[in-house]
């Protein structure tokens, strides 16, 4: 399963990297912005993304690509 970015067309082969790069592009980790805070449920959201990559990469804004 790869993942698009909706807004850039960028590719990922991961929930992890396309996780990773969504991050990177916040300017600091909290919950007022992220979309992952509440269904993680005060869990990693690394761990929570990785458990539920589909319904992760929709919350981030991502395309699923099934391969």
């Amino acid at each position: 399963m790869k993942f698009r970015d909706s807004k850039t067309g960028r590719v990922y082969g991961d929930i992890e990297d396309a996780k990773r790069i969504f991050c990177v592009n916040q300017p600091v980790c909290r919950r007022q912005w992220c979309p992952l805070w509440e269904p993680a449920e005060y869990t990693y959201c690394y761990k929570w993304a990785k458990a539920h990559p589909i319904e992760a990469a929709k919350l981030m804004g991502y395309e699923v690509i099934d391969e």
